[in-house]
């Protein structure tokens, strides 16, 4: 349902422009002056603005020029006396989409805001539309960067390595392609959540004294779960976005011991003892602080999970010539050969409510480091994940 704010001083001028557009599926929100009308605005989505240009206080003009600096696109139609229709030229320059001289009638104004509406969708999908477009440049740069690295290092590389390399490729135009689809669903479906979050919310407050608990404890439900699926959609977002690095000398055991420190609620919660054997000094590599400490917690997260009944979490940090490794180990039930092969890949997940992003995310971090990420296990023995990150300098 669009909103319509109608802005003017004569109550019932608004009441029955009010009337008039509720009649014919329009949600109206009614404002006096300009104060009210910036009110309004910050707190509710308008689809369309009506405005007189004569109001008390600041002018229509002043509030028309307001909502054309808005973050989002809203059509203006300003309402004007036919002794004021010298000043049409001035509204139009001010970014007015059209203008009714009062009396207003029925058929005009439903007119005229179907209009408005129209325009805004064109407006709204040109924004979606470029948008996009941009997402998909910067992904085509970086899956060019990528190839040109790749390119290179496969023309001096022996033959066991360049078909290693092509995998590699493969899995990445692959991933690439993935995110892009899901980053597309993900966008498509964020929307409407937040609409029915809101409409759910509004629900809430109708219900609220009402003597009907069980109907009040239906909504939470609903809001609950439009909150977790808006989770997942910002998951898949966040892994579907192209990644910037912002390097800095880093000490990989402080950021192991934070990793550790953060999940500590999971680890007590799981009944998982922790082994640290990390390098006494020198364990340092210049990285993305925030996205080596959220690959570390992943891939932490996903030992901790395979330990539901308890276990022992080893990490290991040691200083190469010129890397820096960190090996996460625990006790649980390992992976199968064949689930080894499909654990990088994005939404693979062998857990019910999983949704198979933290081990594709963890390669991706450490990919874009010039690093590598590897997994060894077997079925009924544990699994170790092994970190490589160029040491600094």
């Amino acid at each position: 349902m669009a909103r319509v704010l109608l802005v003017d001083d004569e109550p019932n001028i608004r009441w029955t422009m009010a009337e008039f557009l509720s009649r014919q599926g329009f949600e109206p929100l009614t404002a006096p002056d300009y104060d009210s009308a910036m009110g309004i605005l910050r707190e509710q989505e308008v689809d369309v603005a009506v405005v007189d240009i004569i109001l008390p206080g600041r002018t229509g003009i002043e509030l028309l020029k307001e909502i054309c600096e808005w973050p989002r696109y809203i059509p203006v139609l300003m309402m004007t006396g036919e002794p004021d229709l010298d000043r049409v030229p001035e509204m139009l320059r001010a970014g007015a989409c059209d203008y009714m001289a009062k009396p207003v009638v029925k058929e005009a104004l439903i007119e005229a805001v179907t209009r408005a509406l129209d325009k805004k969708r064109a407006v709204d999908e040109k924004i979606r539309l470029d948008r996009e477009m941009r997402s998909h440049a910067e992904e085509l740069e970086l899956l060019i960067e990528e190839r040109t690295r790749d390119l290179a290092t496969i023309e001096q590389a022996n033959n066991e390595a360049m078909r290693s390399l092509q995998e590699k490729l493969e899995n990445s135009e692959r991933v690439a392609l993935l995110g892009r689809a899901a980053a597309q669903i993900a966008h498509e479906v964020k929307n409407p959540l937040a609409g029915l979050r809101l409409y759910a919310f509004h629900l809430r407050s109708k219900l609220a004294g009402s003597p009907r608990a069980g109907e009040i404890d239906l909504v939470n439900k609903i809001i609950k779960t439009l909150d977790h699926l808006s989770e997942i959609v910002e998951r898949t977002l966040d892994f579907a976005r192209p990644i910037t690095l912002s390097k800095t000398r880093l000490d990989i055991n402080r950021i192991i011991n934070e990793s550790l420190q953060l999940l500590e609620p999971q680890l007590a919660a799981n009944h998982v003892l922790v082994e640290r054997l990390l390098a006494p000094t020198g364990v340092i590599c210049s990285a993305d602080e925030a996205l080596i400490g959220a690959a570390l917690v992943n891939v932490i997260l996903n030992a901790i999970q395979a330990m539901p009944t308890g276990g022992r979490l080893s990490v290991t940090s040691e200083k190469k010539e010129r890397s820096v490794t960190v090996e996460i180990a625990d006790t649980g039930n390992g992976i199968s050969a064949v689930s080894v092969r499909d654990v990088f890949e994005p939404f693979y997940t062998t857990r019910s409510r999983g949704l198979g992003l933290g081990l594709p995310y963890a390669r991706k971090v450490i990919g874009q480091h010039q690093g590598e990420i590897e997994i060894f296990s077997q079925a009924g023995q544990g699994t170790r994940v092994m970190l490589t990150l160029p040491a600094e300098g």
